[in-house]
Parts: structure tokens; C-alpha cells; sequence
């Protein structure tokens, strides 16, 4: 079958099913969209065949996370969809499976003994629908993850298919954004989507200030996408002056300022100086960052005129302007916790047993029933001083740091190999980027390596949960794997000039 008619009938199932399930869910008809849906659901995967990993990044780049028994998101069913009808087809056609055993999957194999080793110290029940802090849960999702990634690593694609790969991700970004607008007006949508309209930060310390910033999660992946798409295809620092690119640029940093979380900033500032580097060079990265400052002034000055929306503000807290002194310590505030509890968890033995090879997933015995008991402390307090929401995250292990929550799951030599598997898939990222120079794939390979190549300067400095992190890592090295695999490299004499100058070498 045509790839054409495959992405038509794709979408058009696509399209079918979300007016099924939205007309469902306004009807409180939760049962029959539930059944849409999963018929839908089975079709597509019939029509993908051999395509079955086209789910992948579809299911990811949608970003939603459904109210279904156990919470599960769009990427986790993906996955399971993809093992279970891959396996069935990969047996059926034994010749577009071949598994080779390389140096990333390797690294793979020894982080899931650093996770088996936790867990044989530390077992807990398995429950795919349980909580997402208690039992085994997080367990199989890793598990799943990992078998989704040796999939991938070993698929033979033919090169016509392995195109669709652009488009299939940007189709679920826009469905991302579709589904969160219309959640923004429809709330019960955004209650079966997890596309919550705003939160205060004020509301987790009950009370409530109506000048606060607010956080709005239906946007927060928005800027990121829209900043990934057009890293991928043009300059962005050329985008910027042209007609059709800049609004895009634009929309991205006016989306990720009215998410209000500084770290979504970040994401599309990072994406768009690796795209810069390499779509332009090192000259095109110095003309950026005296591009950056001319902005960040004219923001200063604009602001001093007519104030700019909370939220905006509060994500821009942490570069240098004329943002409201209530903004600057709100974010300040959330800073100074996190320091606190950062310090808590690795310079006391409270929270963490063994932190050279770590306490596994989930909660401990004592960790749950005071999780259950802090309702009935007095004045809201927790047993190490803390309020109760701080007292959570620390019992839970959320604690907003990728190398801490690493720490606390396999210990300081789980972090180790963490993080020497993320410069290793660095390395693999750019070394594809570079093969794809002046090839039709380079948006593919700056697709899947620019947000691989960001990775780990995030995961280090601004945010990181053990969880979302070693999913992200496993299903990295399964897509570098594919595309290494599957990418039809030219011959030398095959490439022509880059028009867009000199490349960034490392």
C-alpha cells in the first residue's frame, strides 16, 4: 500500500476517533468512546503492519495522559501496542527483525541489571494499574520500555517508510495542542486527557493569590515541539527573518513563557541554539547570542511600559530584566526548597538506605503509611520539619533534580553509568547528525538528535525524575538504533555543498 494512503487512512482513523471519544466524553458516554476507541485503536495497528513502530513516535509526540485505570499515557499504550503486535509480526516475517549486539545495547543491558539489582534488594508487588508511587508499577513500565527499544534497535525499515517519521511526529504534536485548546474551554476534556487548564503554585500550600503566576500544562509541550520542528528543517537564526518561519520561532517562546515554567523555556532556548549549530556553525551561534541579548532587552523595555502576563514573567524570572520583584521571589522560593531538600536527601541517611547502589522504585513499608499518615500530623507539619508538601516529595522521591531521583533508584553508580550512556548516545547523535549533512535525512536525524543531545544538560541542570529519564534514555538508544540501522547513507561523491555554512565540529 501507497505510504500516502497509509498516513490519509491513518489520519483520517485519527480524526474519526477523536470526534467519537469527544462526542462520548460531552455525553458522559465515557463506556461507548471507550470502545470507539479501541476499535480505532485495532485498525490502525491492522493498516500499519510492518509500519507498527510509526506508533512510537506518534504516541509520544501526542504527550496526553488518559484517565483510564492506572493513568497510563498515549506513549506507554503505544509501546504496548507495538511489542505485542511486533513481536506477532516480527515471527510471522522473520527477515524484518535483526538484532545486533553493539555498544549501545551494551549500556542498555547494564543499566536493567542496575534496576534488576535494586529490585531483587528491594522487591515490590507487581501492579501495572496501581499508583503510579507504590509497587511495582514502575518496574514494568521499565521493562516494557526496554523491550519497546530492543525492538527498535533490531527493525529493518524500508527507506520510503522511515520517511514518514517527520510527519507522524508533527501530526501528534498538533494533536497535543488541538486536544489541550479545546481542553483549555472543555474541562471534562481536559480531565480525560490530563490537559489541565492552569494550577497555582499557591493552591499546593492552601491559599490562594489571584496576582500569583499560574502554570498552564495544556501548552507547556508546545514550545518545545514547535521549536524541534523548525530546528530540524531551517536555521533558526535565519528563520527568524523570514516571513514564514518567524511567527512559528515566535509562537514557540510566547507558548513556553505562558506554560509558566522556566524549565519549558529552557527546553526551547536549548533546541533552537544546538539546531543553530548545526544548520549555521559556530559564526551563526555568536550572531544568536547577540540576537538573544537584543531581545531580552527590548523585553526589559517593554515590560517597564506594559507589564507582561504573569506567567511570562515567572518563566523569564531567571534571566536578567525588569520582571515584578513577586515574580522573582516566587521562583526564587521555588529554588531555595528544592536546594533544602536536595541537601536533606543526600547529606542525611532519612530518606535514602543505600546510596551507592540505591533503594529501588516506589515507597518502602515506612515511607507509605507515614505518606498515609500525614494528614494527622499538627499544623501541617512533617517529621523532618518540612511542610506537608515538601514532606511528600521526599517520601515519593520527586525531587525535581534527574541526578538526586538517580541517586535515590540505583545509587551514585547507577548515576555513573547514567550518565556516561547519555555522552555515549550524545556521541552516536552526532555522529548520525553529521553522516545525514547535505542528505534529505538531516530533519530526521536532527528530529531524533537535537532532543538527545539536549538531554542530558537538561537531566543535570534544570529537571530530572529517574522514571521519565530512563524511559527517555532506553527509547533514545532504540531510536539511534533504527535510524543507524535504516538510513540509506550516501556515498562522499554523493553529497552536495551545505548551503547553510559551516557545520559545528566536535
Amino acid at each position: 500500500m501507497n505510504n500516502t494512503v497509509k498516513l490519509i487512512i491513518f489520519t483520517v482513523i485519527a480524526i474519526i476517533m477523536a470526534i467519537y471519544v469527544g462526542m462520548g466524553i460531552a455525553t458522559s458516554q465515557f463506556q461507548t468512546a471507550l470502545e470507539v476507541l479501541g476499535v480505532g485503536v485495532i485498525l490502525i495497528c491492522i493498516v500499519l503492519g510492518r509500519n507498527i513502530w510509526m506508533l512510537i513516535p506518534f504516541t509520544y509526540a501526542v504527550g496526553l495522559k488518559l484517565a483510564l485505570p492506572g493513568n497510563p499515557s498515549t506513549l506507554l499504550l503505544g509501546q504496548l501496542l507495538f511489542v505485542g503486535f511486533g513481536c506477532m509480526i516480527f515471527a510471522m516475517r522473520s527477515s524484518l527483525f535483526h538484532f545486533r549486539f553493539t555498544e549501545i545495547e551494551f549500556l542498555m543491558g547494564l543499566m536493567t541489571l542496575m534496576v534488576l539489582q535494586v529490585y531483587v534488594r528491594n522487591p515490590t508487588g507487581f501492579s501495572l494499574f496501581g499508583t503510579e508511587s507504590v509497587g511495582g508499577k514502575p518496574y514494568v513500565i521499565y521493562g516494557v520500555t526496554l523491550l519497546c527499544a530492543i525492538l527498535l534497535s533490531g527493525i529493518r525499515i524500508l527507506p520510503r517508510d522511515l520517511k514518514l517519521f517527520v510527519k507522524i511526529t508533527i501530526i501528534g504534536g498538533i494533536i497535543n495542542f488541538v486536544i489541550g485548546v479545546i481542553g483549555y474551554f472543555i474541562p471534562i476534556v481536559a480531565a480525560y486527557t490530563g490537559t489541565f487548564r492552569q494550577k497555582s503554585a499557591e493552591l499546593e500550600f492552601h491559599y490562594y493569590n489571584p496576582d500569583a503566576a499560574t502554570r498552564m500544562d495544556f501548552i507547556k509541550n508546545t514550545g518545545p515541539n514547535v521549536a524541534l520542528w523548525v530546528s530540524s528543517f531551517v536555521n533558526p537564526l535565519k528563520a527568524c527573518f523570514k516571513v514564514l518561519w518567524a511567527p512559528l520561532i515566535l509562537f514557540s517562546f510566547a507558548a513556553a513563557g505562558l506554560s509558566g515554567y522556566r524549565n519549558v523555556v529552557v527546553t526551547v532556548g536549548l533546541t533552537y541554539l544546538v539546531g543553530i549549530c548545526y544548520r549555521g556553525g559556530i559564526k551563526s551561534l555568536m550572531a544568536s547570542l547577540m540576537l538573544l541579548v537584543l531581545t531580552l532587552t527590548s523585553l526589559t523595555v517593554l515590560n517597564m511600559a506594559v507589564p507582561l502576563p504573569a506567567n511570562i514573567q515567572r518563566s523569564l524570572s531567571w534571566l536578567p530584566g525588569s520582571w515584578e520583584e513577586q515574580y522573582v521571589d516566587d521562583a526564587e522560593e521555588s529554588t531555595n526548597w528544592r536546594f533544602e531538600i536536595w541537601e536533606e536527601v543526600l547529606l542525611t541517611d532519612n530518606w535514602i538506605e543505600n546510596k551507592i547502589l540505591g533503594d529501588g522504585l516506589g515507597y518502602t513499608a515506612t515511607e507509605l503509611a507515614m505518606q498515609q499518615n500525614f494528614g494527622t500530623y499538627v499544623g501541617g507539619m512533617g517529621l523532618s520539619g518540612f511542610d506537608l508538601h515538601r514532606e511528600t516529595i521526599l517520601v515519593n522521591g520527586d525531587y525535581h533534580s534527574g541526578p538526586v531521583s538517580a541517586v535515590r533508584v540505583i545509587g551514585y553508580v547507577g548515576l555513573a553509568l547514567m550518565l556516561f550512556m547519555m555522552l555515549r548516545l550524545c556521541v552516536h547523535a552526532h555522529r548520525l547528525i553529521k553522516r545525514c549533512k547535505n542528505t534529505e535525512w538531516l530533519p530526521l536525524a536532527l528530529m531524533v538528535g537535537i532532543p538527545l543531545i539536549v538531554f542530558p544538560i537538561f537531566f543535570i541542570f534544570v529537571y530530572g525524575s529517574f522514571q521519565d529519564d530512563a524511559a527517555t534514555l532506553l527509547l533514545g538508544c532504540g531510536l539511534i538504533r533504527m535510524l543507524e540501522n535504516n538510513i540509506p547513507y550516501p556515498r562522499p561523491e554523493e553529497e552536495s555543498p551545505d548551503p547553510e555554512g559551516e557545520p559545528l565540529v566536535l
